[in-house]
């Protein structure tokens, strides 16, 4: 590769852009978008491509070579012509836990944080496949590890006690309490608590079964749900403040497990499409609240 100069055309780098899990479904449109950034990076053998413990600015595509990601306690990572580096990392705002080198001479894409960012903003479709692609991503884990759902149990906040229905304020209040919402983003916040429902079940009642279309997920106010039905794994039982359904709505994925009723339950309801509107009228938020679920999902893999 050393003795020749590889250049990669428009139609290549749409078509590199599309062997990635996290954009195989974008449209031509939105993937040429992309591509009109990317910018082609050659590393010779040995070099680094993303230093260990460093955020990245930048993701890559490789087009021709290897790269190996080795990083504290994993294994060694191999990645090659049209897999890439350093996204989820970026979508999670934080340092990849590895250090990416060249293990021959390589040719890849480089797409800058930056430039992509302003793409997502004119391009929202974007910012939702990669919201998609995470979620089905911690789905697959769910399903070894329904325990996971209360890994943001520690980051809640005690939820008010209110016996009748929530007015539009305390709705915002009990969705301050969770740990699924960006705090810089109030005003966004606010206007979803307008256009979240309430809903009760009462003790013992299924609130839906495995392979259930998912549109919406719930957030508990009062309450217990219980995860179960997974085979080989104790039942999960999920408190106030936490969320029930999130992953598989998000991913417009069927339901993955039951969820039912330990005693009688109190809980917003938040509908895929009416949270989808409000991240895409509220890009920073949009963009935050998908960071959380990237490092949500960077914390799965780093326990698997």
């Amino acid at each position: 590769m050393a003795d020749r100069v590889l250049l990669v055309g428009p139609l290549d780098r749409v078509l590199y852009l599309r062997t990635l899990p996290a954009m195989d479904r974008l449209s031509a449109g939105h993937l040429a978008a992309i591509a009109a950034h990317a910018q082609e990076q050659f590393f010779p053998r040995g070099s680094t491509v993303i230093g260990a413990g460093l955020a990245p600015n930048a993701f890559y595509i490789v087009v021709d070579g290897s790269v190996a990601l080795k990083g504290a306690g994993r294994s060694e990572v191999l990645v090659g012509p049209g897999e890439s580096i350093g996204l989820l990392p970026l979508l999670a705002g934080s340092a990849p836990g590895y250090e990416a080198t060249a293990m021959e001479n390589t040719l890849t894409l480089r797409l800058d944080w930056e430039d992509h960012l302003d793409v997502c903003e004119w391009n929202f479709p974007i910012v939702e496949h990669y919201l998609q692609f995470v979620s089905q991503q911690m789905i697959d884990h769910l399903r070894g590890r329904p325990d996971l759902l209360l890994a943001t149990a520690g980051r809640t906040r005690a939820m008010p006690a209110v016996s009748r229905r929530l007015n539009s304020a305390e709705r915002f209040l009990a969705l301050t309490c969770t740990a699924i919402f960006p705090a810089e983003s109030p005003d966004a916040v606010n206007e979803l608590a307008r256009h979240v429902g309430e809903t009760e079940f009462p003790r013992g009642a299924v609130v839906w079964r495995r392979e259930e279309e998912a549109d919406h997920f719930l957030i508990i106010l009062q309450g217990e749900l219980e995860c179960r039905g997974i085979e080989g794994r104790q039942p999960v039982v999920l408190g106030p403040a936490l969320t029930a359904g999130m992953q598989e709505a998000i991913a417009a994925e069927p339901r993955w497990a039951e969820f039912a009723a330990v005693s009688a339950v109190r809980a917003l309801r938040v509908d895929t499409a009416a949270l989808y509107d409000i991240l895409e009228d509220h890009f920073d938020m949009a963009i935050d609240f998908l960071a959380l679920r990237a490092g949500e999902l960077l914390q799965a893999e780093a326990g698997r």
